[in-house]
């Protein structure tokens, strides 16, 4: 007989939608930006920033495991996926430069395992997107900023023992790096 399954708690549910949320936000990104509302655009990829923060946290706090907390750099690389292919369909980037930095990013980091490649799938997205908002939507840039200045301030611990060293032993092996 199979032991009995424990149910999962409310916050370990409500950690998994917050990490599902940012796969709805990715397409979403894609429609904004796509269609040039880089103001929808940044409003969009703040709340996937402010969700990627919460769904840690939150489950941290839960007393069973969540179901898609393996999957949160694979949802964050969406979002970058996301709004890169907005910015290339919006024409705000040069689209054979862009679409293969993005694929070579997401091709280093879903076949190699290596966390740095979906880092840099985000970097290649966010960068450009961060010059449109400042250009085309200033209240939306100025948002971005603010959130960034929370997040650094909130998670700063996770920033600097978990994100950068994972990004920079990254670049150092072409593969998943041991720590």
């Amino acid at each position: 007989m199979d032991p009995p399954v424990k149910p999962r708690d409310a916050t370990a549910v409500a950690a998994d939608a917050l990490t599902a949320l940012r796969g709805l936000i990715a397409v979403a990104l894609v429609i904004a930006v796509g269609s040039r509302h880089p103001m929808s655009g940044a409003a969009l990829l703040g709340l996937a920033w402010l969700t990627d923060v919460s769904d840690g946290r939150v489950a941290r706090r839960s007393a069973t495991a969540t179901r898609l907390g393996r999957w949160d750099l694979h949802f964050d690389a969406a979002v970058g996926a996301g709004l890169l292919t907005g910015l290339i369909a919006a024409g705000y980037v040069p689209g054979p430069a862009f679409a293969a930095a993005g694929g070579a990013a997401t091709i280093w980091f879903l076949y190699a395992g290596n966390p740095a490649g979906a880092m840099a799938l985000q970097a290649v997205a966010y960068g450009p997107f961060l010059a449109v908002a400042l250009r085309d939507a200033t209240a939306g840039f100025w948002g971005l900023v603010g959130v960034i200045g929370s997040i650094a301030i909130v998670d700063a611990r996770h920033l600097v023992e978990w994100v950068l060293p994972t990004f920079f032993a990254g670049l150092l092996s072409p593969r998943r790096p041991r720590r």
